[in-house]
């Protein structure tokens, strides 16, 4: 956690904005679970596991049907994801 200060209340208000301005946030439900459980095992089995907060985003990502925008490289082990790197040339 930052320190007090100015720097920590420029990044709460911020932080404040940005979910002020979001009209929608997807829940995880049953089949977000159940393709997060699918996705992990498969990652483990071709020997590329990737951390547990980025499995559970390709899991909405992939049960919710929509693009995932990343630059991390080891969401492209993931199948049926659809993934697009904004920052690739």
């Amino acid at each position: 956690m930052l320190p007090r200060g100015r720097r920590r209340r420029e990044l709460l208000d911020l932080y404040g904005q940005v979910i002020a301005s979001m009209d929608e946030v997807l829940p995880l439900d049953r089949a977000v679970a159940e393709r997060f459980a699918q996705i992990d095992v498969a990652l483990r089995k071709k020997g590329r596991p990737i951390p547990v907060n980025d499995v559970w985003v390709a899991a909405l990502s992939v049960v919710k049907g929509t693009v995932l925008v990343s630059a991390d490289a080891h969401y492209s082990f993931v199948d049926h994801l659809r993934l697009e790197n904004w920052t690739a040339s």
